[in-house]
C-alpha cells in the first residue's frame, strides 16, 4: 500500500466497554479505579492476542479492535465477558462485519459506525451482533437469539440484531480471587508491587548517572536484560510497539512487534537494535531454525490470508520467501529437523520442510491449540480448550500421550529432562516428566503469567499481571517473584548467561 493511500476491505469489528465505570470509577476512588482498569486492559489484549484479533484504538475503559474472521471476534468477545465477569468487571460488546477504510493504522468507514452504534445496544455481560455478522457465521457453533429490528444512531434503515447465546467457548474456573476483591490487609502487596517498579527505575537511573549503563530505562515497549544472578536490570532497549517474541539466532536477538508488525535485531553485546523489517501482519509466534527467522502473520498479508514468513538473516534484502498456511495460526517452533506450527482454528499442528519451504504434513490435536515445543523425539502441544497438553512423534505425527491438565494450558517448554506448561488462567506452571508422559507437580507463579524459558539452572516465567519475572527452582519445585519490572513481562529466553524479556503496553 501506498503512503497516504487508503484501502478498503472486508473486516469484522469488535467493540467493547465496561458497564457503569463512571460509577465504578466513583464508588473504587483513583487508585482502585486504575488498578482495575489495568487489570481490565491486560485482559482484553491477551484475549485479542489469542483470538487474532488487532487493537486499533482504545479511550478510558473502551476497546476498538478488528478481526479477519467473524467467529474469531464471537469468541473473543465470550471469553472477555466471563474472563472478566469472574474479576469482578462487567462489559458489554457489539459486533459487526463489512467494508472498512484503512489508512495506515487508522480504521474508518461506514461499517465502524455500524459496530459502534450495535455494541450501544448490549446490556451488561451481553454480546449484541448485526445480522449480517449472524448470516456470515451460519453453520459454525456459534448460536444466537433473536433482538428484533432497531434503529441505529446516525446509520440509515432498520438493523436485525442477534444476542450470542453460546460461542463454544470454555473458560475453567479460577481458583485465585479477583484483585478487587482483596481486603485491606492485602493492599500491602499493591504498594509493594509499585515500590519495586520504583526501585528498578531509581536502580536504572543509577546506571544511568555513572555511564556505562543501559541508554534506555526499562519500560513498556523495550527488551530488558535481566542478571539471572541478582534480578538487577543490565540493561534494556527500545523496540517496536508491543513486543511479543523474541529469538536467538545467527549471532543475534530477534524481537516480533503485535502493533506495528515489525521484526528488530538486536546486537547482544550492545543490546542496540541493529535493524527493523516489516512482517506486513500481525505476528502469532517467533522462531529462529534451519539458518532462517521464521515469523508467522496474519492479516494485511496476501489479501487476509495467514502466512509463514522465512528471513534470510545474512540477506539485506527486506523481502522474505511467503509459506503460505491456514487461517488460524498461532505458535511457532523449530525442532527435528522442521518447523512446526499450530493452526488453533483447525485443532491441528502444521509441519513445514525447510527444505522445500512448503507443508509436508498436517496432524490433529486437541481442541484450540495455542503452545508448542519440539525437541528430538518429541513435539508437545499445549491445547487451551479441552485442557490437555498432547505429546507427538516428530517422525511419524502418532500421538503418544494426552495428558489432562487442571486450567487451560496457553505455553510450553522443553528441556533439562522436563517440560513445563504454562496456564495464563490458573495462574501456574505445570511440571511434566517426559519419561512417564505424566505431571510431577502444579506451581503457583505470578498473576497472568506468559512467557516461559529455560537456562541458568532455573525455569524463568514472565507474568503480564503482576509484572514480574518468576524464578522456578526445578530442584525444589519452587518459584518466586525474582525481578519486579516497570510493565507487564511478556516473551522471556536465557541466552549468553543473560535472562531476557519483552515489555508490554500497560
Amino acid at each position: 500500500m501506498k503512503r497516504g493511500r487508503s484501502e478498503r476491505s472486508l473486516t469484522t469489528v469488535l467493540f467493547t466497554d465496561i458497564v457503569g465505570s463512571t460509577e465504578r470509577a466513583v464508588e473504587l476512588g483513583d487508585r482502585r479505579w486504575k488498578v482495575l482498569l489495568g487489570a481490565h486492559h491486560r485482559v482484553v489484549r491477551k484475549a485479542l492476542r489469542r483470538n487474532r484479533g488487532h487493537e486499533v484504538d482504545t479511550a478510558g475503559d473502551g476497546f476498538f479492535a478488528t478481526f479477519d474472521q467473524p467467529a474469531d471476534a464471537v469468541r473473543c468477545a465470550a471469553e472477555l465477558v466471563e474472563v472478566l465477569r469472574r474479576a469482578g468487571i462487567e462489559i458489554r460488546a457489539g459486533i459487526h462485519m463489512g467494508e472498512v477504510e484503512r489508512m495506515g493504522p487508522k480504521v474508518g468507514g461506514v461499517a465502524v459506525h455500524i459496530g459502534a452504534r450495535v455494541a450501544s445496544k448490549a446490556g451488561p455481560g451481553e454480546i449484541i451482533v448485526s445480522g449480517t455478522l449472524r448470516d456470515l457465521v451460519a453453520g459454525s457453533d456459534i448460536r444466537f437469539a433473536e433482538r428484533g429490528v432497531e434503529t441505529l444512531k446516525g446509520v440509515p434503515g432498520e438493523w436485525r440484531l442477534f444476542s450470542v447465546t453460546d460461542a463454544g467457548v470454555h473458560v475453567p474456573e479460577l481458583e485465585e480471587p479477583s484483585p478487587l476483591d482483596q481486603k485491606p490487609r492485602r493492599r500491602r502487596s499493591w504498594i509493594v508491587g509499585a515500590v519495586a517498579a520504583v526501585v528498578t527505575a531509581i536502580v536504572v537511573a543509577v546506571a544511568l548517572s555513572r555511564g556505562g549503563g543501559p541508554t534506555t530505562a526499562a519500560g513498556p515497549n523495550t527488551v530488558v536484560r535481566i542478571d539471572p544472578a541478582s534480578g538487577k536490570v543490565r540493561g534494556a532497549e527500545q523496540v517496536g510497539s508491543r513486543p511479543t517474541g523474541i529469538t536467538f539466532g545467527a549471532g543475534s536477538m530477534w524481537v516480533v512487534n503485535d502493533s506495528d508488525r515489525t521484526l528488530n535485531r538486536i546486537d547482544p553485546s550492545s543490546g542496540k537494535v541493529v535493524q527493523t523489517r516489516s512482517v506486513g501482519g500481525t505476528p502469532t509466534g517467533l522462531a529462529f531454525g534451519d539458518g532462517s527467522v521464521w515469523v508467522p502473520v496474519f492479516g494485511e498479508t496476501l489479501g487476509g490470508e495467514a502466512a509463514v514468513l522465512r528471513f534470510n538473516p545474512g540477506s539485506a534484502s527486506d523481502a522474505p520467501k511467503v509459506i503460505r498456511v491456514p487461517n488460524g495460526i498461532q505458535s511457532i517452533a523449530y525442532g527435528a529437523g522442521s518447523i512446526w506450527i499450530v493452526n488453533k482454528n483447525g485443532n491441528s499442528v502444521i509441519q513445514i520442510d525447510p527444505a522445500t519451504d512448503s507443508i509436508s504434513h498436517t496432524y490433529g490435536v486437541g481442541q484450540a491449540p495455542e503452545g508448542i515445543a519440539v525437541t528430538d523425539d518429541a513435539v508437545w502441544v499445549a491445547n487451551s480448550i479441552d485442557q490437555t497438553v498432547w505429546r507427538l512423534d516428530p517422525h511419524s505425527g502418532d500421538v503418544i500421550a494426552r495428558i489432562p491438565i487442571l486450567t487451560g494450558p496457553t505455553t510450553v517448554v522443553a528441556g533439562g529432562g522436563a517440560v513445563w506448561v504454562v496456564s495464563a488462567l490458573g495462574n501456574d506452571v505445570v511440571r511434566i516428566d517426559p519419561a512417564t508422559n505424566g505431571i510431577v507437580t502444579t506451581i503457583k507463579v505470578g498473576t497472568n503469567p506468559s512467557g516461559v524459558a529455560i537456562g541458568g539452572g532455573a525455569v524463568w516465567v514472565g507474568s503480564l499481571g503482576d509484572r514480574a519475572l518468576w524464578r522456578v527452582d526445578p530442584k525444589r519445585n519452587t518459584a518466586r517473584a525474582f525481578a519486579r519490572l516497570p510493565s507487564g513481562v511478556d516473551a522471556v529466553l536465557v541466552e549468553r548467561g543473560v535472562v531476557w524479556v519483552s515489555l508490554h503496553e500497560p
